[in-house]
């Protein structure tokens, strides 16, 4: 810090004491002793003493007074050595003040970080949802309160652990590491559903965003945040379960029922609909009604207005020509008022069968009328009908035999009886008395029809078994002079398809074989006239339905209208030309089942697609 010369000389001193008179020996004693007393003295008041006080002054300084003063009084040759030691105070003065401020900063930024750490703990550990920090090889590097409680453990015990060390299903634990192993890996956030169970039936599901991070050191590791979703889960499930009820509830109803909303979307469809219309639900949800269902373009309207007034809209035996056949719906429309829910609920009722059973209601009461009334008529034509059959019959009888009351008149009148019975047989009249008396027979056959409809017999009821029946019947249809004639009904083709072991049913042989053979002499007829030389095809079906024996005789003929198929059953209704027919045989085949038997009959046919006759007899 700098440096110290001194600089003496006797040559003053030398020149003084010579002028003293004393010896050699002594001048220099006393010189020297002169010598060393100026030089004490000049050390004292030069150096000793600003030494001093520099000393003090840096032990003040050394202590911590930075501002204590550095005094060498007049001492020039300390005063570089003070000059700089001031210099050199100064200089720690401002390191140390600089380096308070800087310790001061730090100690702030300490108190600072150390609060937003405990914040940060706070507030990460007042989430009630999982959140964890895991580096590289797996280890949780920072746990929440959360995770801690999770895994029935404290913060501090689990920080620094493995996952598999620390778990409740260790079965787990490879598999997460594999997920953390990918998310570090591919750098790419992972979002997945974890269940969890153990062999206690504990179960629970998460909800797990793991997310990678790169430190600036380098290393590597996940952020992840799980959520508890078990009660989420388990809500889930028992909505499932009364979604698939509710659905299996509209899925089991016998209408079809479809729901849409505000913008006329399907959102509903359940299977009866699938079965009516042949469309599924996949096929039919989220897309426009009319475009799934045309044929409600029509009520669009009406379906509107019913949504817009929350009351329900009725539209009655609707009429739809299916590829089956013609069907007859109720359709009703059920606006959704309830919780501000905007839309509808379509009900389809298919009433085919009670259409059909109430046109057989009015059939057979109108049948019952004109069965009466032809019981009347039957009783009021016998006796004249008698009458003219009788007295055919005895001039059929006079004529040709050789009666004495004959001869006699012959005689009388000049010829003979072999002339008389030349004359007729060469005019024709033994013949037309002939067809007089077989038209009366076949009058009086029509007369005992007409009367079986205002009668009913048991007699001669017993078990029969339907099958053998219809096949006899076939087999005399086939040896039918008429049938073989006319229609050739052995080129017909019978398809049978019979239900094994059939029970037998009670009934009376020649009015079912009656009915059987009016069935198939119709549909020979029809199926000649309108394909001569095409392939005819009988079908005949038995089977079991419920209480009954159904039988079924189906030809590929040319069919009926509708207003011909509800009116086919009616006595005296023909579609054939005058002359062909008498319109009985289908109506009494229709009484002889209804009430002889207490059975049903019906016909499905549509022009162009054939007839199908359905008869169903009881079992008990």
């Amino acid at each position: 810090i700098g440096k110290i010369e001194i600089f003496a000389t006797r040559y003053f001193l030398n020149k003084k004491i010579q002028k003293m008179e004393i010896s050699s020996i002594l001048q220099v004693v006393i010189l020297d002793l002169i010598m060393g007393l100026v030089l004490l003295i000049t050390l004292n008041l030069r150096f000793v003493n600003p030494l001093t006080n520099l000393q003090q002054s840096s032990e003040k300084i050394a202590a911590g007074d930075l501002n204590h003063p550095i005094n060498v009084g007049k001492s020039a040759e300390l005063a570089d050595l003070a000059q700089n030691l001031v210099i050199m105070r100064d200089a720690v003065k401002e390191k140390v003040d600089s380096l308070e401020s800087e310790v001061d900063r730090h100690k702030k930024t300490s108190m600072a970080l150390e609060k937003s750490e405990s914040f940060l703990r706070l507030i990460i550990d007042l989430i009630p949802h999982i959140i964890f920090v895991k580096d590289a090889n797996g280890r949780f590097l920072v746990v929440n309160k959360a995770m801690a409680d999770d895994l029935n453990s404290t913060v501090e015990r689990v920080t620094g652990k493995l996952h598999s060390e620390v778990t409740l299903f260790p079965d787990n634990a490879a598999r997460m590491l594999e997920d953390d192993q990918r998310v570090i890996k591919t750098g790419k956030t992972l979002s997945l559903s974890t269940e969890f169970h153990d062999d206690q039936g504990l179960h629970q599901w998460y909800a797990t965003k793991k997310i990678p991070f790169n430190a600036p050191d380098g290393d590597k590791g996940i952020v992840g945040v799980s959520i508890d979703i078990t009660d989420l889960k388990l809500v889930e499930q028992e909505l499932e379960k009364t979604k698939n009820y509710i659905d299996n509830i509209i899925n089991s109803m016998p209408s079809a029922l479809l729901s849409f909303d505000k913008e006329f979307k399907v959102t509903q469809w359940n299977h009866k609909a699938k079965k009516l219309y042949g469309i599924t639900g996949s096929e039919a949800i989220s897309k426009p009604l009319d475009q799934v269902l045309p044929r409600v373009k029509p009520y669009m309207e009406n379906i509107s207005r019913a949504i817009q007034t929350g009351e329900p809209y009725f539209f009655p035996k609707q009429v739809t020509q299916m590829p089956d056949g013609v069907v007859y719906e109720d359709i009703t429309v059920y606006p959704l008022i309830a919780n501000g829910v905007d839309g509808a609920v379509i009900r389809v009722d298919d009433i085919t069968e009670h259409v059909r059973m109430e046109e057989m209601v009015v059939q057979s009461e109108k049948m019952l009328s004109i069965g009466g009334l032809a019981a009347g008529m039957a009783h009021e034509i016998n006796n004249p009908l008698a009458g003219m059959m009788q007295n055919a019959q005895v001039m059929l009888n006079r004529i040709q035999g050789d009666i004495p009351a004959s001869l006699t008149a012959a005689r009388e009148a000049g010829i003979s009886m072999d002339q008389i019975r030349t004359f007729m047989e060469k005019r024709g009249i033994i013949r037309q008395l002939e067809m007089i008396h077989e038209a009366g027979i076949r009058a009086s056959q029509i007369v005992q029809n007409m009367l079986s409809f205002s009668r009913k017999n048991y007699s001669g009821k017993a078990l029969q078994d339907v099958a053998a029946l219809l096949d006899q019947t076939v087999e005399l249809a086939s040896s039918d002079y008429d049938l073989k004639k006319q229609y050739d009904f052995k080129t017909i083709q019978i398809i049978r398809a019979y239900q094994p072991r059939i029970p037998h049913v009670m009934c009376e042989v020649s009015k079912i074989q009656q009915v059987f053979f009016n069935i198939l002499k119709n549909c020979a007829e029809a199926m000649q006239a309108f394909r001569p030389s095409g392939e005819h095809v009988i079908f005949l079906r038995i089977f079991q339905a419920k209480n009954r024996v159904q039988i079924e005789i189906e030809d590929n003929g040319p069919g009926m209208t509708e207003d011909v198929r509800k009116r086919i059953f009616e006595p005296f209704f023909t579609t054939k030309p005058v002359g062909k027919g008498t319109g009985l045989g289908l109506s009494v085949s229709y009484f002889i089942v209804t009430d002889n038997h207490n059975g049903i009959m019906n016909v499905i046919s549509e022009p162009g697609k054939g007839a199908r006759f359905i008869i169903g007899l009881p079992l008990t």
